[in-house]
């Protein structure tokens, strides 16, 4: 405890903007020091930390920065930790064209369920074992090849209780019409199946119920995620239909992500607790275009591309997507927590650059548009890999920080919330993976984070510093 007293001591002597602390009070009770600290005048101050110490106060802690001698410290403000990096450590092999890993969310269970776009959900225990166990196959409904295939899973918020978990899959035949749609081979379908009655390794084959489905004009740009939101509504995304720029006039002259009459290009949300085969789903109240005439009641965001991946923070329940770009710009797009009837933009923009305003007088009206929190152009990737808010325990660094990825990349990003709500890329990390096909990001139920080659391995992604 003296030697943290003395070594703030000796940096506010040092650093006389340090003087404007409103207070600094260490004291001990049962053994155990105690740091109370209040915000800082001068933004970037830190303060050396050399021993586990808790803390209270408006603060950030960090580790191994250049500036301190003891390891950690304590900043007010922006001041990322500078000296991280990334180990990835094998749990799973065998498993090639995964593009989705999730946990089943029950408390207790560690395993990882990754989807592969062949048509097989697998389950790994985490071990880098090969192969792992098929919970789920699909192949036979699903149509695979180029951007088609099993795209998507998630667990219903209830899977404890209920085995239910959804998927979305590309159809290898003709499964009728749903919600106005007359569903084809090569179209879109959301499904809902039932965990085994008698093996809670295995899913029923036959219990599938179609909850919703929608046409697909193209083989590419399907988006293909699923999750459920902490508002307990399933979230599904989709792209803009396919083929380049958008270049599709069946729903509006202008494209389908900026029309509000198609399902593509879109984020939405329903509601699927309590679904049959008389009602497949409802429409939860607070969907921005409910009451808009001609306009698809399930529609939560649009204006995007091809989203590939998006996620919610645990935490805030902020959502954070992937839009795959055109020519020349990948974007990170953002909504708070609640927030629905963003536009993203495209194909008035990629990213923040005009793509075409061609038949859409509603894209000079730059007020109309949520601007990514991120862009980067294609010197640095190719199609970006959405990826996760880290909430994990084991790299406390690194909490609140957005992780992703890109399909032609063997690096890792990070982007960090500053004081002012904006975000900035603080890190890439090249992770040296055996080949640059990163297909998909991954969270198990701890909050730590996984990594998909395409060729076959996951990965857990290990920080280091």
């Amino acid at each position: 405890m003296k030697k943290i007293g003395r070594r703030i001591r000796s940096v506010v002597t040092r650093n006389q903007k340090l003087s404007r602390l409103a207070f600094a009070l260490l004291f001990s009770t049962v053994g155990v020091a105690t740091l109370f600290i209040a915000r800082a005048a001068t933004p970037t101050a830190s303060i050396d930390i050399c021993d586990n110490t808790p803390l209270e106060g408006n603060a950030f802690i960090g580790h191994d920065h250049p500036a301190t001698s003891c390891g950690h410290y304590v900043s007010f403000g922006f001041n990322p930790p500078t000296a991280v990096g990334a180990a990835l450590t094998k749990v799973a092999g065998g498993v090639a064209g995964a593009v989705d890993m999730v946990p089943s969310g029950v408390n207790g269970d560690n395993r990882l369920f990754i989807v592969t776009q062949g048509g097989k959900v697998h389950i790994s225990n985490k071990d880098g074992s090969n192969s792992p166990a098929v919970f789920l196959d699909l192949s036979a409904k699903v149509t695979f090849g180029g951007e088609q295939g099993l795209l998507g899973l998630v667990f219903d918020p209830d899977y404890a209780q209920n085995g239910y978990f959804y998927v979305n899959y590309i159809a290898s035949a003709s499964r009728g019409t749903y919600n106005g749609q007359a569903i084809g081979r090569g179209d879109t379908v959301i499904s809902r199946f039932t965990r085994s009655s008698s093996n809670p390794h295995a899913a029923d084959p036959d219990s599938e119920l179609l909850i919703m489905g929608y046409d697909q004009p193209e083989e590419n740009h399907n988006g293909g995620g699923l999750q459920f939101g902490p508002d307990g509504y399933l979230y599904i995304s989709s792209g803009d239909g396919g083929g380049g720029g958008d270049d599709h006039d069946d729903y509006c002259a202008y494209g389908n992500s900026q029309c509000l009459a198609t399902y593509l290009g879109k984020i939405m949300r329903i509601d699927v607790a309590g679904a049959n085969t008389s009602q497949r789903y409802k429409i939860p109240p607070g969907n921005p275009f409910a009451g808009t005439a001609g306009a698809k009641p399930e529609i939560w965001h649009y204006g995007l591309r091809n989203p590939w991946r998006f996620s919610f923070d645990k935490q805030t329940g902020d959502m954070f997507i992937g839009d795959v770009g055109q020519n020349e710009w990948e974007e990170v797009d953002f909504a708070a927590a609640g927030s629905g009837g963003k536009n993203f933009g495209w194909r008035c923009y990629e990213g923040t650059h005009v793509y075409t305003f061609a038949a859409n007088a509603n894209c000079s009206n730059a007020g109309l548009f949520t601007r990514p929190i991120h862009e980067y152009n294609h010197n640095s990737g190719c199609s970006i890999t959405g990826g996760y808010v880290y909430r994990g325990t084991q790299h406390p660094e690194a909490d609140g920080t957005y992780i992703f990825s890109d399909y032609c990349s063997s690096k890792l990003w990070y982007l960090a919330k500053k004081p002012d709500t904006t975000w900035a890329l603080t890190q890439t990390i090249e992770t040296g993976f055996p080949d640059n096909s990163v297909s998909a990001l991954g969270q198990d139920q701890s909050g730590e984070l996984y990594v998909a080659i395409l060729s076959g391995n996951v990965y857990r992604i290990d920080l280091n510093h």
